[in-house]
């Protein structure tokens, strides 16, 4: 009786949230970045990179991925929703402690997008002060690019800055 529930709660999609799908690719090393960013070192037609911005008039840590199309060839990204990407903040044992993606509800809807040789797609994100306060030890941003291959390869490999010691001014909001 447990196996027809197990298969049930995998085609269902039972804990979706906190599935991250990663290609199995010996070549899935970590290299250091000239900017101080790690990236996974894939052979992926997009690449990403994670900039802090600031902060906003609320006291939101702005953190923006620019997502980069390194390929000869026009891609296609497929989505199962309107998230184009998340950012999930990872406390030192790799625990998700915030994501970015929890805050938000998006519609639930097959799309695809053209992406061209070349091209560069934004996304930004707002960080609450308490989910900075709440990662105890060394911390790190990670964000993942929810396009995929027709075939749900990632087109994009996860990007990783460390946020450990990292000066956020604290701005009260206006009352």
């Amino acid at each position: 009786m447990k196996l027809p529930l197990l298969i049930l709660s995998l085609l269902f999609g039972a804990g979706c949230a906190e599935a991250v799908v990663t290609p199995a690719n010996a070549n899935a090393n970590l290299s250091h970045q000239p900017n101080g960013l790690k990236e996974h070192a894939m052979n992926m037609p997009l690449t990403g990179e994670l900039s802090i911005e600031g902060t906003d008039k609320r006291g939101k840590l702005t953190v923006a991925l620019t997502v980069t199309h390194q390929g000869q060839s026009e891609i296609t990204a497929h989505f199962t929703s309107g998230m184009g990407a998340d950012l999930w903040l990872k406390d030192r044992d790799n625990r998700r402690v915030w994501a970015w993606s929890q805050e938000m509800m998006f519609t639930q809807a097959l799309r695809e997008t053209q992406i061209f040789p070349g091209q560069v797609l934004t996304y930004k994100f707002a960080v609450p002060q308490p989910a900075l306060s709440s990662c105890l030890g060394p911390c790190r941003f990670e964000a993942i690019f929810a396009g995929t291959t027709a075939g749900r390869t990632p087109l994009m490999a996860p990007v990783v800055m460390d946020v450990s010691g990292l000066a956020v001014p604290v701005i009260l909001p206006r009352q």
